[in-house]
């Protein structure tokens, strides 16, 4: 099985490798980051979330699953992408713009049939996340005691390993 801190930092790495949805997001490849659960620093990822700012997509390992592939066994880990989208100027950009650019957005990098991210290999053991779609929703985050709340925006998605590691 592989380590879902090693997914985290290849969707990271991946999705900062797409120059559109940077380019959404305000220019700042950094506004992409993985969250990785440490105590007694990191136990909130509620808290994580009120506290990005706009213009940022979050990774986060949500938790390893089994799945069957025909017959096999596999491994599944699922991730949540929260995103805040950046400050409007000029119109902004939309959560829906930004959700179609995590499908259909095109990695730079190694990646010469110009293969959209819904097909791409995020991490080398893993099957392409087209082999369980993706989805999108939004969520609401409490966040005062006098029950105000803010929407974000969350992407889930999750990787399947390939053969048993």
């Amino acid at each position: 099985m592989l380590n879902p801190d090693d997914l985290t930092a290849a969707w990271v790495a991946k999705l900062q490798d797409i120059p559109a949805l940077v380019t959404a997001l305000g220019g700042d490849p950094t506004r992409i980051s993985g969250y990785v659960d440490r105590f007694p620093d990191k136990t909130s990822l509620g808290n994580t979330i009120l506290a990005r700012n706009p213009g940022s997509i979050l990774v986060v390992y949500m938790g390893t699953f089994r799945t069957r592939i025909e017959r096999a066994l596999a491994w599944k880990h699922s991730f949540s992408f929260h995103v805040k989208g950046p400050e409007s100027v000029n119109g902004g950009v939309s959560y829906a713009l930004i959700w179609w650019l995590f499908v259909n957005g095109i990695p730079a990098t190694a990646n010469p049939g110009a293969l959209k991210l819904l097909r791409f290999p995020i991490h080398e053991e893993c099957y392409p996340m087209d082999l369980e779609l993706p989805q999108s929703q939004r969520n609401q985050i409490l966040v005062s005691p006098d029950g105000a709340t803010m929407d974000v925006f969350e992407i889930q998605a999750s990787l399947v390993e390939i053969g048993d590691n």
